[in-house]
């Protein structure tokens, strides 16, 4: 006869060791199998091992919550949801499982009284990560829950108040719900905060026409077009972790390359875009962001041979030229970077350093009146650029 308080113990161990379900007879519930066939190598073989891991600790919310991830890092959301699902189950306390399900059912298309809840519930866990409120605002403004939307983006500027992506959807919310002043103050806050985020300035040359400012919002205009459809970055240490981190694809390794770059990582950033590499061998970003990580290494000569691919794949990526001319300049060979400056120009005119950088290079070539045209482009494009202004003068003075 096993007395009661022996069976409470075994409990007690059980739940210590891997969960209160440990402690039943209900099996768990089947684990999600998707098929492999067509897929890339690498991923598939991370799927088989992360299965293989819970089919090991079935009663594991670790093991089900990093499958989740790593099938949701590969696109497939219903198996990442049903895998968050048990993990949750397992261990209810666990943000990192609460939130990445809420972001899940969000790209999944769930609706607006599903996501509130999903998002509030994680933001209970805990109130303090930012990400939570913008991601729950940005899923109420696309599915025209304009005031919940409002609330969001403000509880977000309320733990970060110069955080650039929140401002921008402030912005447009206020907008959309016919408070013109607030939302061109909020957009361009934004703008001030993240000058690279083509969505918030198209979004407030709207906002500026829209208060009466034809000639403002011009201004933002040609700035959104430059930028083309980027969009601004926030902190999201939970995603950028557990999905961007867990993704062996192609492209996953391509945006975690990106990140490295940013951050000077150049070398880390090299072992992902070789697996991009391998997987999209004629991908133009590829090729040009090989480029930029072996001229941080102080490689030129693979840095020159990457541009020049990335050129050969696109003609016209305004960005490889210039890496490459700028790379050619460093190396004492500014007659081979001329040609590439002037591609770039004449591909983005209304860039003011590609002016610069060719007016540079026409100067170190001895071409001092090229170099006065494109200083003086630099110029009307950005009046207050000092160094187009000091190298200007210097010209002036040799006259």
């Amino acid at each position: 006869m096993i007395r009661r308080g022996t069976v409470t113990g075994l409990c007690i161990a059980l739940v210590l060791a891997g969960g209160l379900a440990a402690c039943t007879d209900t099996p768990p519930p089947r684990i999600p199998d998707p098929l492999l066939d067509g897929m890339e190598q690498r991923v598939a073989e991370l799927l088989r091992q992360s299965r293989e891991t819970v089919v090991a600790q079935p009663y594991s919310a670790e093991a089900w919550g990093t499958l989740g991830a790593v099938y949701q890092a590969h696109r497939l959301l219903a198996e990442a949801d049903r895998c968050y699902l048990r993990a949750i189950e397992l261990d209810p306390g666990d943000f990192r499982w609460i939130y990445l399900r809420a972001v899940t059912r969000e790209v999944a298309g769930a609706d607006a009284e599903e996501l509130q809840g999903l998002f509030g519930a994680a933001a209970r866990r805990r109130p303090n990560y930012t990400a939570v409120q913008v991601r729950l605002g940005d899923a109420m403004s696309s599915r025209g829950r304009l005031h919940a939307a409002r609330e969001a983006f403000e509880r977000a500027l309320h733990l970060d108040a110069d955080l650039a992506v929140a401002h921008r959807g402030l912005g447009q919310v206020l907008l959309a719900l016919g408070d013109v002043g607030r939302g061109v103050s909020e957009l361009e806050r934004s703008v001030t905060l993240d000058s690279r985020d083509g969505s918030a300035w198209a979004a407030l040359a709207r906002a500026r026409n829209r208060a009466g400012d034809p000639a403002a919002a011009t201004v933002a205009a040609e700035r959104a077009l430059q930028l083309g459809a980027s969009a601004g970055a926030m902190s999201d240490p939970v995603f950028e972790e557990e999905i961007v981190g867990r993704g062996a694809s192609g492209m996953r390794s391509l945006a975690r390359a990106g990140q490295k770059l940013r951050a000077g990582d150049f070398a880390g950033a090299l072992e992902d875009l070789r697996v991009a590499d391998e997987t999209h061998p004629e991908d133009s970003v590829v090729q040009y962001w090989m480029g930029n990580a072996y001229r941080g290494l102080q490689q030129p000569v693979p840095a020159i041979g990457h541009y020049r691919r990335a050129i050969e794949l696109n003609p016209e990526m305004d960005a490889a030229h210039v890496g490459l001319a700028t790379t050619l300049e460093e190396q004492g060979r500014p007659a081979e970077a001329l040609p590439h400056f002037e591609a770039a120009v004449a591909l983005k005119p209304d860039v003011a350093v590609n002016w610069f950088s060719l007016a540079r290079c026409r100067f170190r070539l001895g071409n001092r009146v090229g170099a006065a045209e494109g200083l003086e482009q630099v110029l009307r494009l950005a009046p207050d650029n000092g160094p187009a202004q000091r190298l200007l003068r210097e010209l002036l003075d040799e006259q």
